[in-house]
């Protein structure tokens, strides 16, 4: 399957986080939906060059847990995963949209989105994925041109519970029709 968006490189993380400015990511999406951790408004401020949001221990924690998690969830599914480094993939159908991946699935081609967290169940999230975790997952499936997704989710660091996820075409058009309202 040929992706629809085009692999951006950058040297470091502070290049990757000026970057970020130039369109919208997937948790820039759930934000503009109004079901993110930030506001619309912090996002339109981050985008004409405030300062982004600083890391607070959770995010520091979820992305010095990642690898492990991506090779637990690799070990567990026998699934394939390529990383990317600092990185974004920009949609080659909507220029303002882009998709930094955790992961790339290798086979069957699909988004990897890894989570970790002290408070989701195992039953809840058999129930239902968090709304804003679905908003960005929808968004990078959007990006990407694929069909399929998967999270993630280390619970309470002692937990792997993985789910695959359908792209939701209905939902992704909505989505970039809010998002290119936003971008103008």
């Amino acid at each position: 399957m040929e992706l629809s968006a085009e692999l951006i490189k950058f040297r470091n993380r502070k290049e990757w986080l000026s970057a970020r400015k130039t369109g919208i990511g997937g948790s820039d999406a759930a934000n503009i939906v109004g079901v993110g951790y930030g506001s619309a408004l912090e996002t339109y401020a981050e985008k004409l060059g405030a300062d982004p949001t600083e890391e607070n221990e959770a995010m520091l924690w979820g992305r010095k847990l990642e690898p492990l998690v991506a090779q637990a969830y690799s070990q567990e599914t026998k699934r394939k995963v390529e990383k990317f480094g600092h990185h974004f993939f920009r949609s080659t159908k909507r220029s303002f949209a882009f998709a930094s991946l955790d992961r790339l699935i290798v086979e069957p081609k699909a988004v990897l989105e890894i989570k970790t967290s002290n408070y989701l169940k195992e039953a809840d999230l058999e129930q239902e994925i968090p709304i804003h975790y679905q908003v960005q997952m929808q968004h990078s499936l959007g990006v990407m041109g694929l069909e399929m997704g998967s999270f993630a989710i280390l619970l309470n660091a002692r937990r792997l519970f993985w789910v695959d996820v359908q792209a939701d075409q209905d939902f992704i058009e909505l989505l970039f029709e809010k998002e290119a309202a936003f971008w103008q």
